[in-house]
């Protein structure tokens, strides 16, 4: 049962400090804070990173609310007869603050009034709050947050530099490559590797927050010849490491200059939730070369019926560049005419006229 700063786990003894706490005598605070509630409750506890610095009255009094809400679960488990749920996660707007509301945060946007109750509940231990806006229509409009989610369906992310990664997601696992492209500085071409590798990481991590990328990640960086600058880009990555709440873990350069990662994911990816499988490739990515589909156009000309006088030819658009009425006659001298509203790059239409 997960809270902000802690999870108790009824019916368990573990407990535990998230791994993303360095500070050994912060880690030792939060322990004895783990402890001194679980043997006061009789259940587990691990403290999340939320609880990093923070005065201990605010731990306590989140343990004896979760320790309530238990307590409510297990009577009602032991009255009820019929199954039933016993327990299910709070409102959305709930989570969101739980998990995204941090010291960091310095607006919190809303178009809904009945919100601000409920943001209120969780400012309560911030020292500087940030400031409430309450907006009239589509929030994520204001913001711009639309906006950003189709960026989010591109394959290639442009660098700062002039560099680019390209995102490419198989059924086993994602490949991100690095380019450097048009990076304008006047480097020789180790120090442009490094330099667009270095500003390739920050984004990676990025992309893969916000797409939500699990699994495995190989990341083709450009080619370094230098142990040093390897080790620097390590130390990044690294830094990258902790800004994401999910856990991953780095299993170093393959012989091949190839960065391995996974990152575990729990919920739905940004893909799985927004984008739907192109209905002309099937998710492939391609479909058959315009020449082959005039090649199949030319066969059916050649087979015309011997009394047809006229032919119509329906085309995707994109053939206009390919097919030529000169060539069509080489193969039957007929009256042509052809239309590019065909919908489907793979197929075309051909209506005869006797």
């Amino acid at each position: 049962m997960a809270g902000r700063y802690l999870v108790v786990f009824p019916f368990s003894n573990v407990n535990g400090v998230s791994k993303k706490i360095e500070s050994e005598d912060e880690r030792q605070r939060l322990y004895k804070i783990a402890n001194e509630i679980s043997n006061n409750n009789g259940f587990g506890v691990v403290i999340r990173t939320a609880a990093e610095g923070l005065n201990e009255k605010y731990i306590y009094s989140e343990a004896i609310t979760l320790k309530e809400k238990l307590d409510d679960l297990l009577s009602n488990f032991k009255r009820k007869r019929k199954i039933q749920i016993l327990y299910t996660e709070e409102s959305l707007i709930d989570y969101i603050l739980r998990e995204r509301l941090t010291k960091e945060v310095t607006q919190v946007i809303t178009n809904n009034i009945k919100h601000i109750e409920v943001i209120r509940k969780y400012l309560k231990i911030f020292p500087k709050r940030p400031k409430i806006e309450i907006i009239d229509g589509d929030s994520f409009e204001y913001t711009n947050v639309n906006k950003y989610f189709k960026e989010l369906i591109k394959r290639t992310i442009t660098l700062p530099s002039g560099g680019e990664i390209i995102i490419d997601k198989t059924e086993a696992l994602t490949v991100i490559d690095v380019n450097s492209k048009h990076f304008t500085k006047s480097l020789n071409q180790q120090e442009t590797a490094f330099k667009t590798n270095y500003e390739a990481v920050e984004e990676i991590f990025r992309q893969l927050r916000l797409r939500n990328i699990g699994g495995i990640v190989i990341i083709d960086f450009i080619d370094m010849n230098s142990e040093e600058n390897k080790n620097k880009i390590l130390e990044k990555v690294n830094e990258e490491i902790k800004k994401d709440k999910s856990k991953i873990e780095i299993f170093g350069f393959t012989k091949l200059g190839l960065l391995e990662l996974s990152r575990k994911r729990t919920i739905k990816s940004f893909f799985e939730n927004y984008v739907s499988t192109c209905p002309v490739c099937g998710g492939s990515g391609f479909i058959q070369s315009p020449r082959f589909l005039l090649k199949e156009i030319f066969a059916k000309i050649e087979n015309a019926p011997k009394e047809a006088k006229e032919v119509i030819i329906k085309l995707h658009p994109y053939m206009k560049n390919y097919i030529d009425k000169s060539e069509l006659k080489k193969r039957k001298d007929l009256n042509y005419h052809i239309h590019f509203t065909h919908t489907d790059p793979k197929t075309f239409e051909i209506t005869w006229k006797i």
